[in-house]
């Protein structure tokens, strides 16, 4: 008994194993399975080309490629309006002591920082200049003199 159902395992794989190599070299034809046949004078084509001549492909230095650049991103950035943003870092440093904001004016220049003064309420400046040293409050004065005297651009 264990022969015939041995028999019966054998046969069946060796049959499907002997018909997919037959099918995989295109000796029989099945669809999906079995290689596309070239036309003759695609083979003829074939056997020229491994007996034309073949000329030495001398390398050529390729030129060094640029950097690609990433594309710029299509959201448009909002203007930047620095007579806002003055007044509402104005609005907020009057409400800072007076120590405070000679800490925080440390990493301003005189330009910025006359900017934003300009907008402030006069006694916290004053308050504000008294507490600096006397370089910086010279220098600070001169600056905000000059942009106090600028004259706005009318809206259009």
């Amino acid at each position: 008994m264990p022969k015939k159902k041995l028999i019966m395992v054998v046969v069946p794989v060796v049959a499907i194993g002997t018909l997919l190599g037959l099918a995989l070299t295109g000796v029989v034809s099945v669809p999906g399975l079995s290689p596309k046949k070239k036309s003759g004078a695609a083979l003829y084509a074939q056997g020229a080309a491994a007996y034309a001549e073949k000329k030495e492909e001398v390398p050529v230095a390729k030129a060094p490629e640029e950097p690609k650049q990433a594309p710029k991103p299509h959201a448009e950035v909002p203007a930047s309006d620095a007579e806002a943003g003055a007044k509402k870092l104005a609005q907020y440093w009057n409400n800072v002591p007076t120590p405070k904001l000679v800490e925080l004016s440390k990493g301003f220049s005189e330009t910025d920082l006359a900017l934003v003064l300009v907008k402030m309420d006069p006694e916290k400046v004053a308050e504000f200049l008294s507490a600096l040293d006397s370089r910086r409050s010279a220098k600070l004065s001169k600056e905000l003199q000059r942009v106090a005297s600028l004259v706005p651009k009318p809206s259009a």
